[in-house]
């Protein structure tokens, strides 16, 4: 590939350029005081090379300089005494040339092509034309230093001054080739334009400015596929957003519920625990169990009623009143119209096995035999033996809550564990002070109390306007969280940012475990 570069010569001449002054007398002095072309002439005219010292004395080299009196400039003095010099050395020979040319190729510019035929004397001193003479060896610069649009220099002779090449500025002929540094540029040095320091060059003397990181236009077709990165990346992160969120859920109602219930466990034991002290002491002997036909009055909703154990499974829990969602979450609940504890007839009490602390986890493993302990609120402490193995019924079949004409406790979970398909019936018959064994259950369908209207039996609709605004504010604050975040700075993220979110997602929990149906 050939690339065409156009030179010109500097318009200003280098620092060190002797000025022109007006005048014979001074052009003849001020060259006769110029020693580097006085030992130049001495060179020419000795033919050693400057090996023998200088043969020119003061009155020869004061010759020399007067015939040059005739000239016009500096430069024009100078050539006729290196001229001359040339004379005295071929002993007159007419084949020297009688005038200096005006250039190397004869268009002109006698100032610069002095310089050049110097050079070819000094490299030649046997020419005897300076028209056959060598041109001056062109220096290789790369192909890329001379394309448009990003002008570079080439370092030149002087370390000081390194020489940019353009491009595109006039004919030339220029020529590539490969190298072991890749294609480059031939040129002549001495057709460079002045010099121009680029930022992105770096100078001989090792000193390398900042370079600016170009920056190349992209095509459509890569603006295309980024947008569209970008969006399958927006919509990724909002599906594993959601998808933590569900996990921090299921996560919730495994065991997030149970530190509530926990808790709550702690002050119905407190409550409990309260009333015991103020209660009056039955005798043993004696006693007997309220008639079932005595109407007994359920005490309110969410209060502690009863202290239910059962040492073969771990079971230790204080009994609520109500079965409804907010009940269940203290603890097992006594499901209203049924027999009281401490009164004939059928006592039914249910509780969760998967979450809310699952105190009835490990209801399927009892086996007949095993005794449940219910102690009431008066303080007397009841007991029953389980008489049959835990049996799966259909959550409509409330007939096991029904009165059978005995006294039995019934213990109720969801069956099987995670799922709300089924009811798990524990039955255990009542065993009287000083018996050895309970009386037997009865069979039959039974007699169906007025039971509470069931609270857990399906979805909370109520509660779907809160639903929607916390989920709202949850997106909402999605998407604010980055500017949100930038405003805030490292630590108000941590100390504002994540409260807020963990507040949102506990109050989003709880009512949707609320809002959901419940599974007992």
């Amino acid at each position: 590939m050939a690339t065409t570069v156009w030179h010109e010569y500097p318009e200003t001449s280098p620092p060190d350029a002797v000025p022109r002054l007006d005048g014979a007398d001074t052009l003849a002095q001020r060259v006769r005081s110029m020693e580097l072309v006085r030992q130049l002439v001495s060179e020419i005219i000795d033919g050693d090379g400057g090996q023998t010292g200088s043969s020119l004395t003061e009155d020869e080299w004061a010759q020399l300089c007067r015939t040059a009196e005739a000239a016009e400039s500096e430069e024009s003095a100078i050539a006729q005494i290196v001229m001359q010099a040339y004379r005295l050395r071929a002993g007159g020979d007419a084949s020297l040339p009688s005038e200096f040319p005006s250039s190397p190729d004869g268009s002109g510019g006698a100032e610069v092509s002095l310089i050049d035929w110097i050079l070819v004397q000094q490299s030649e001193p046997e020419a005897t034309s300076v028209g056959h003479k060598q041109p001056v060896e062109p220096m290789l610069i790369p192909v890329d230093f001379c394309s448009p649009p990003k002008p570079v220099t080439v370092p030149s002779e002087d370390e000081n001054w390194p020489i940019p090449v353009e491009s595109g500025a006039g004919p030339a002929n220029v020529t590539t080739e490969p190298t072991a540094r890749g294609p480059w540029v031939e040129t002549d040095l001495a057709h460079v334009p002045p010099p121009t320091l680029q930022p992105h060059m770096q100078s001989r003397r090792g000193q390398a400015p900042s370079a600016a990181i170009p920056s190349y236009p992209r095509s459509r077709r890569s603006v295309v596929k980024e947008r569209r990165r970008q969006r399958w990346l927006t919509v990724a992160s909002w599906v594993r957003n959601v998808g933590a969120i569900m996990l921090l859920f299921v996560s919730w109602q495994l065991w997030g519920t149970a530190i509530t219930q926990h808790h709550s466990q702690d002050l119905l034991k407190s409550q409990f625990e309260a009333k015991a002290n103020h209660r009056t002491l039955k005798p043993a002997p004696g006693f007997t169990l309220i008639p079932a036909t005595t109407r007994v009055a359920d005490p309110p909703q969410g209060t502690v009623m009863a202290h239910l154990q059962v040492p073969g499974i771990g079971l230790d829990q204080f009994v609520v009143s109500g079965t409804g969602e907010s009940d269940l979450a203290k603890g097992p609940g006594h499901y209203l119209g049924t027999a009281m504890p401490g009164q004939a007839g059928n006592v039914a009490i249910a509780g969760h096995r998967t979450t809310h602390g699952a105190p009835f986890n490990r209801l399927a493993e009892l086996s007949m035999g095993d005794p449940v302990y219910l102690t009431a609120a008066d303080g007397e402490r009841l007991t029953y033996i389980v008489s049959a193995v835990p049996i799966a019924v259909s959550p409509r079949d409330v007939t096991v809550l029904n009165n059978f004409g005995d006294n039995r406790l019934t213990l109720t979970t969801c069956n099987p564990e995670y799922s709300a398909v089924q009811r798990l019936i524990v039955v255990a018959a009542y065993l009287p002070p000083g018996a050895s064994h309970p009386a037997p259950i009865a069979k039959g369908d039974g007699k169906a109390y007025a039971l509470a209207p069931a609270e857990t039996s399906g979805w909370n609709t109520s509660l779907i306007p809160w639903v929607l605004l916390e989920l709202g504010a949850l997106v909402a604050l999605g998407l604010l969280y980055r500017p949100l975040s930038n405003a805030f700075g490292p630590e108000g993220r941590w100390l504002i940012m994540v409260p807020v979110w963990l507040a949102l997602l506990l109050a989003l929990f709880e009512t949707l475990t609320k809002f959901l149906p419940a599974a007992v």
